[in-house]
């Protein structure tokens, strides 16, 4: 693979900040909070249309660049571990922190305050690394798995992986998000034929890394994103078999995201989206249960108000990105190595750098 252009990294970096807002809009949903507004309300459609639907591109972004980058670095099969070993730090790292640290919060929480906290449902160990309990983990725990199993896919011509990607799809799009392999019953799983399937995808544009990199620098023509958002967006209004009009909604929002480079030109070079991009790691993994807990407070003053479900489903996502940024930017100011870890050995940007004598 030649050098990644700047304008494409860049654009690449910005969809992946945008994404991890998308996770915390797909988590802030305020229905669950109150019985008194259903998904039939005005606010309960907008509400399932984003979070539901549009919003979950981004975890098709998410599989499809990381399984890219990971493959595209190949050249040949034994480079492959050094890419494993490279990747368990930047996976490995902060997926244990986290799972760890939750555990170790929840533990305390239960005994100092004697809470029956039914959480902890099997072992620690199993908790760790397998079902950790900020679910938003899933998301590592599967691309850990997927990583591992990565030397099989180099083994397969490419033809016969574009067929196997295809099938998988179709899985996904008929039957929805079941269980690949699993460890036990249960919500929890170690992959799912979606991340797998996806996963394929930066798989197969890996085999041709300049091809992709080449068309995501070119873009499309602006009549073709048109069609690509106004399918994205107005697909799950139709009544499909299974699992198809969410599918196509997600095929069409990735198609969008990653040839939009016309759209977002500017913006995505600018300083604020590279300060920005270097907390969308934390974004993903810190935003819950912290929006939950406030979202449902706010709530609970009127849950009868569709304005406030509304403003509280439009405003406080933001907020908790904010909070975020602004308290991880401060903690890295004085226990960097902290951050470090917590944030996969990346280092948060300054967003005003100042040159010191």
């Amino acid at each position: 693979m030649n050098k990644i252009p700047i304008e494409v990294s860049q654009h690449l970096r910005f969809i992946g900040l945008v994404s991890s807002f998308f996770i915390v809009y797909i988590h802030g949903t305020t229905l669950k909070y109150s019985d008194s507004i259903g998904y039939d309300t005005g606010v309960g459609q907008l509400q399932s249309l984003l979070s539901h639907n549009v919003f979950h591109v981004a975890l098709a972004v998410f599989f499809i660049s990381s399984s890219f980058f990971l493959f595209a670095g190949v050249n040949g099969f034994s480079s492959i571990f050094q890419q494993i070993r490279k990747r368990g730090v930047t996976l490995l790292m902060p997926y244990l922190f986290w799972s760890s640290a939750w555990l170790i919060l929840v533990y305390l929480v239960k005994n100092i305050f004697n809470i029956n906290l039914s959480i902890i449902d099997s072992s620690l160990f199993w908790h760790l690394f397998f079902d950790p309990l900020p679910g938003q983990l899933w998301f590592l725990r599967d691309l850990i798995f997927l990583v591992l199993i990565s030397p099989v896919f180099l083994l397969v011509n490419t033809y016969a992986l574009i067929f196997f990607t295809f099938m998988v799809m179709a899985w996904w799009l008929h039957f929805g998000t079941p269980t690949v392999i699993s460890l036990r019953e249960g919500y929890y799983q170690l992959v799912s034929n979606q991340a797998l399937a996806w996963f394929l995808v930066g798989c197969v544009l890996a085999r041709e890394p300049d091809f992709f990199l080449k068309r995501i620098k070119n873009g499309v023509p602006s009549y073709l994103l048109v069609v690509f958002a106004l399918i994205w967006i107005f697909i799950p209004y139709l009544s499909l078999p299974g699992n198809v009009a969410h599918g196509i909604s997600v095929i069409s929002g990735s198609l969008f995201l990653f040839l939009s480079i016309s759209l977002f030109k500017r913006l995505s070079g600018s300083q604020v989206v590279r300060f920005l991009s270097s907390y969308t790691l934390l974004i993903y993994l810190a935003h819950h249960p912290a929006l939950g807990v406030i979202q449902s407070f706010v709530i609970s003053i009127n849950p009868r108000s569709e304005v406030l479900h509304l403003a509280t489903y439009l405003f406080i996502p933001g907020l908790v990105i904010l909070a975020i940024v602004v308290f991880f930017g401060l903690v890295d100011r004085f226990f960097s190595s902290f951050i470090f870890v917590a944030n996969g050995g990346r280092k948060l940007e300054k967003l005003f750098k100042t040159d010191c004598c």
